[in-house]
């Protein structure tokens, strides 16, 4: 089979397509013909290796050498002791410790599939698996989002914020989307009530205060975001600067109200369920910035990493 491999840490460069062996399921996995992976901030960490959080397993070389995680395909063959799908089921699912979603055929575990409804393709179930739940969790259950709240997205205009402001403005609350200047009619139509070009405006120095923020980007200091919360705000990072929060945010509302924590995600299948129903019925849509053939998995990565995508990319195999 045809798969984007890398041997070394590093920029797209170090990327190649080349023939390997289609990877055998074990007991509890099934293989699937991949026919869509979405490509997310994930990938591009464990691309370059960077933060060090991202070469867990693999200090000095990848792990695994075949990246994606977010998946949708066709089931063709079932592990010995795998029995809740049968070859032919159309699914989706994430495999994020095992990744090998670049490739033509990948083994995931059962447990971490669901049928892909006939409502949605297989592109937009892609997009669901990783970047659709960490923005629905992260909105949901760490921002506990009601009506009139004040929330900001940092980096609104990538793989989670275009979801974060669906959802948002579904529980109708107040969003700022912070994104290039570039985005931000985008952003406007997608559902922001206010945005900021980043090069031109500081949003942690504005009177402005926040009751959420959701940082996907992290490229701020801990006592600015902190300025930047109401006397009650939360504050969560999905990327970037994660390990400065997770100790310096800590210390910095040691004597305040305010919460300023590292968002963990929890891959589960429920949610995938409440995502796709979402998706199918027309609630939710995927903004799906480019797809991408097999061969050109580097050109998706590199848009990651440049942040110049709207949305989301996802490679489209077979």
């Amino acid at each position: 089979m045809k798969a984007i491999v890398y041997e070394e840490y590093g920029g797209p460069e170090v990327l190649r397509e080349v023939e390997v062996a289609v990877p055998k399921p074990s007991a509890h996995e099934v293989l699937i013909q991949v026919r869509a992976a979405s490509v997310n901030g994930s990938d591009w960490e464990g691309l370059c290796g960077k933060p060090l959080y991202a070469r867990i397993g693999g200090l000095f070389k990848p792990k695994h050498q075949i990246l994606g995680s977010d998946m949708s395909g066709i089931v063709v063959d079932v592990g010995a002791r795998a029995n809740q799908f049968q070859i032919g089921d159309e699914v989706l699912g994430n495999a994020m410790f095992k990744r090998g979603g670049f490739a033509e055929f990948a083994c995931i575990s059962e447990n971490d599939l669901i049928i892909k409804p006939k409502g949605i393709t297989f592109t937009d179930a892609a997009t669901l698996t990783q970047a659709a739940s960490v923005a629905l969790q992260a909105v949901r259950d760490k921002g506990q989002v009601t009506a009139g709240k004040r929330i900001l997205i940092n980096g609104a205009g990538g793989t989670v914020g275009t979801f974060a402001i669906q959802f948002a403005k579904a529980l109708n609350s107040d969003i700022t989307a912070v994104d290039t200047a570039s985005k931000l009619p985008f952003l406007q139509e997608l559902g922001a009530n206010h945005v900021i070009d980043y090069a031109q405006q500081d949003f942690t120095r504005l009177d402005k205060k926040y009751d959420f923020i959701l940082d996907v980007v992290g490229n701020r200091s801990i006592s600015d975001l902190k300025n930047a919360l109401a006397p009650n705000g939360t504050y969560t990072v999905a990327g970037g600067r994660i390990l400065p929060t997770l100790f310096l945010g800590t210390c910095a509302t040691i004597f305040s109200q305010k919460s300023m924590s590292v968002f963990i995600w929890k891959s589960n299948v429920d949610d995938l369920v409440h995502l796709c129903k979402l998706c199918e019925d027309g609630a939710l849509t995927p903004i799906i910035s480019k797809s991408y053939s097999l061969s050109e998995t580097p050109d998706a990565l590199r848009a990651i990493g440049e942040k110049s995508s709207k949305g989301i990319g996802v490679i489209a195999i077979n």
